[in-house]
């Protein structure tokens, strides 16, 4: 559901203590000059290794008709829990998951419903 530019995702079926809860975060880009897909997935990648998790594959996301990407990242030593960062920089949208490797498909499900709505 949105709220005043605000997207809100839950997940009401499964109970977490708060180490463990799943989370995404999605953030709206602002339109600005043209960059290189290549060059912004380079530095998220440089960015988010320096903060201890390990690249592991790439992955391509839709949302609506554009196209983007997903990152995904082990935490370090513990294999369990991830890192997913997608950004699609044409739907002017980033997300970013946190949470267990079992809730992958889950993400994706709801990555995969989200529609860009134009304002204009």
């Amino acid at each position: 559901m949105t709220h005043n530019d605000q997207l809100i995702i839950q997940k009401t079926t499964r109970f977490y203590d708060g180490e463990d809860a799943p989370t995404i975060s999605p953030v709206i880009l602002s339109p600005g000059k043209p960059v290189d897909p290549e060059r912004v997935k380079q530095a998220s990648i440089q960015v988010i290794s320096k903060k201890g998790y390990a690249f592991q594959q790439e992955r391509p996301l839709q949302i609506g008709t554009d196209p983007g990407y997903c990152l995904h990242f082990t935490a370090g030593k513990d294999q369990k829990n991830i890192r997913i960062s997608c950004d699609s920089l044409s739907a002017h949208l980033s997300l970013d998951y946190f949470g267990p490797s079992s809730e992958i498909q889950t993400f994706y499900s709801v990555a995969s419903q989200i529609r860009r709505e134009d304002t204009h």
